[in-house]
């Protein structure tokens, strides 16, 4: 898991994605655990805005 996301900076989340998904590989369970946190996270977030809808 990744733990406290809480105090990563939004851009830092949206890097995260970014790399998961560009992976030429296959995703795994763990890979879409880790993509569901940072969705439930930066959907809590009221500043990211307009980047909810590339995560939903």
């Amino acid at each position: 898991m990744l733990g406290e996301l809480g105090n990563i900076p939004t851009e830092t989340l949206i890097d995260m994605i970014c790399v998961i998904l560009a992976g030429e590989m296959t995703l795994t369970f763990s890979d879409v655990t880790e993509l569901e946190q940072i969705q439930r996270e930066l959907q809590r977030r009221s500043d990211v805005g307009g980047w909810l809808r590339y995560v939903n």
